[in-house]
């Protein structure tokens, strides 16, 4: 379930041409990483995100299958003194990602976003981040 899961995100992201045209690209494609690491030559600004936060059975529905999960997406740009690139990309992705109607194959989704929220970095990196939170519910 969980490559669906990262597809279903990538999709969602990937189909919205004023994301695309917020992010860097890499390899031709529009910067949305899905991996558990980002390449190391990849440009900033991306979108990243992998794995889910938490897991957990959904009480409300009637289906003793459904399930409700929350994925971080994080939002990472260069700090060139302002938030304004790193919060106009986030809040393109709350978007996105609020209330959408993701369908993977049977699966029906009702998703809810969150935030943003600022990502934590170090001092070094002179990066700024900021994450969306989004919690789906789906039904089996």
């Amino acid at each position: 379930m969980a490559i669906d899961i990262t597809q279903a995100f990538f999709d969602a992201l990937s189909a919205d041409s004023n994301l695309v045209a917020l992010l860097s690209t890499f390899s031709g494609q529009p910067a949305i990483f899905t991996g558990r690491t980002i390449p190391p030559d990849a440009d900033r600004p991306y979108v990243w995100t992998v794995g889910e936060a938490s897991q957990e059975p959904d009480e409300e529905a009637k289906d003793t299958a459904a399930r409700t999960l929350v994925r971080d997406i994080w939002i990472v740009a260069d700090d060139k003194g302002s938030a304004d690139e790193v919060e106009e990309i986030a809040e393109r992705v709350r978007e996105i990602m609020h209330r959408a109607a993701l369908t993977l194959g049977a699966v029906q989704w009702r998703t809810m976003a969150s935030g943003p929220r600022m990502g934590e970095t170090d001092d070094k990196s002179r990066l700024q981040a900021r994450i969306v939170s989004v919690r789906a519910s789906f039904f089996e």
